[in-house]
């Protein structure tokens, strides 16, 4: 069984889901796509996405900054 190493909480955008859980890129516009790829930068690898299930409105979120529709990831990370 895998230790949990550390964890990350996120406002991330709807439009944000696929892509993380799956690696496609092809229903994102090119803005989507590099502030996505920048964000995933400082992201350590190995490690899961969970997503929380209600979403909400709000001002900014840690993917673009905009405000918008957006959910509350977590991402862990394990030994």
């Amino acid at each position: 069984m895998a230790k949990i190493k550390e964890f990350y909480e996120f406002d991330i955008p709807e439009w944000a889901i696929c892509p993380l859980l799956y690696g496609t890129y092809d229903c994102l516009s090119g803005g989507d796509i590099k502030s996505l790829k920048s964000f995933l930068e400082d992201i350590p690898i190995k490690g899961s996405w969970d997503f929380k299930e209600d979403s909400c409105f709000t001002s900014h979120n840690d993917i673009d900054t905009f405000g918008g529709n957006t959910v509350t990831a977590v991402y862990t990370v394990f030994e």
